[in-house]
């Protein structure tokens, strides 16, 4: 399962991670990265700065983790994010 891929990531290259997505100039997708690196912030030893950081990339208005599936609205991310992305 695609939703749980991230699961299996042992440590993050996160200057690079985080410069490719200043590059697509992406919202959408700085959202969504924040939110998976947000959650696994302490097992990849992801700075909270890093994250502040990452925040003035995200969508004005909330975007949807995946099209057409409801979901709770992540405030930090504005992001829609569907249950089941990290369902045990």
């Amino acid at each position: 399962n695609v939703f749980h891929a991230h699961e299996a990531v042992k440590r993050v290259r996160l200057r690079q991670l985080l410069d490719y997505i200043k590059e697509l100039d992406s919202p959408t997708l700085a959202a969504k990265a924040g939110v998976i690196l947000d959650r696994y912030k302490d097992r990849w030893h992801i700075p909270e700065s890093e994250l502040t950081g990452l925040q003035q990339y995200v969508p004005r208005n909330p975007a949807r983790f995946e099209r057409g599936v409801k979901g709770r609205l992540n405030k930090r991310w504005n992001i829609i994010v569907p249950p089941k992305l990290f369902a045990e």
